[in-house]
């Protein structure tokens, strides 16, 4: 069992920083320390979380079963944060839509991620039903969302621009356009 690592804690509000820290103290060792880098300034409900680009965490471990239904989603969306794009998309397939405001900026991150597969798990993950606690965080987090349309841009430029000529037909940029929608004053009216 790793000891809780503070820097990691502050990837999560304070009010859910009790269950991220029980989930912290079960995880084993790390392989490699965390990444000081994080995803870019996000904040949750005005308040400032710190989420790493990546963790090295062997991939779940076993004391997860002992977990609630919340530390069990901590832990979920925490390694969406993975440094194997195997265990994030896994890791994404068992969140599921974000719920909870606190989850919108670890799934708004690996749309500017490179990995398609990730992209096309993102398109079942951000659906109608999440759309108000989505556009409830990225309202407050329009700079982040930038910084991620960037980057998917980006990666659509280095990895995709052959396979997805016109951009609009790119999933990334479809999600993105989502996104942006949902995030819009003019659509929460």
């Amino acid at each position: 069992m790793a000891e809780v690592d503070g820097e990691l804690l502050q990837a999560f509000p304070n009010a859910i920083r009790a269950e991220a820290s029980e989930v912290l103290s079960a995880l084993p060792e790390p392989r490699h320390q965390t990444s000081t880098s994080t995803i870019g300034r996000v904040l949750v409900e005005g308040a400032p979380v710190s989420i790493p680009s990546r963790i090295y965490y062997p991939e779940l471990a076993p004391a997860a079963s002992r977990l609630t239904v919340r530390q069990t989603a901590i832990l979920n969306w925490l390694y969406t944060r993975h440094h194997d794009g195997h265990v994030r998309e896994a890791a994404l397939r068992r969140a599921g839509p974000p719920t909870e405001t606190w989850m919108v900026p670890f799934a708004t991150q690996l749309l500017g991620e490179y990995v398609i597969e990730i992209l096309n798990v993102l398109n079942d993950t951000f659906t109608e039903e999440c759309r108000g606690v989505v556009a409830q965080n990225l309202t407050e987090n329009v700079p982040f969302l930038m910084l991620t349309r960037a980057r998917m841009t980006s990666y659509w430029d280095c990895y995709y621009r052959f396979d997805f000529p016109n951009r609009q037909n790119y999933i990334g940029e479809r999600l993105m356009k989502r996104l942006e929608s949902w995030a819009s004053p003019l659509s929460n009216a």
